[in-house]
C-alpha cells in the first residue's frame, strides 16, 4: 500500500511539473488554465499501458494448497432428498 501511495505521489508531482513547464513556456498565467492542462496531461498518462511487477503474497500457508475434499456418499444425498 505504501509503495502504491509513493507511486501516485510521484505521478502527481510529474503531472504538476509538466503543467508548470508548459504554462511558463507558453506564457499561461491563469490557475484555471493550468488546471485544464494538468487534467489533459493526466488523461494522456492514463491512456498509456503501464506494466507493474506482479504482487506476490508471501504470508499464505503452503498447507492451504493441499486441501483434499471429502467425497460424499450418494446415500447422503438420498437421505436429504427424502
Amino acid at each position: 500500500m505504501n509503495r502504491l501511495m509513493n507511486n501516485l505521489i510521484l505521478i502527481a508531482i510529474e503531472i504538476i511539473s509538466q503543467s508548470i513547464e508548459f504554462c511558463i513556456h507558453n506564457k499561461i498565467y491563469k490557475a484555471t488554465d493550468m488546471q485544464s492542462i494538468a487534467e489533459k496531461i493526466k488523461t494522456e498518462k492514463n491512456n498509456i499501458d503501464v506494466s507493474y511487477e506482479p504482487i506476490t503474497i508471501k504470508t499464505l500457508n503452503n498447507k492451504v494448497y493441499k486441501i483434499i475434499l471429502r467425497k460424499s456418499s450418494i446415500s447422503d444425498y438420498k437421505n436429504v432428498m427424502k
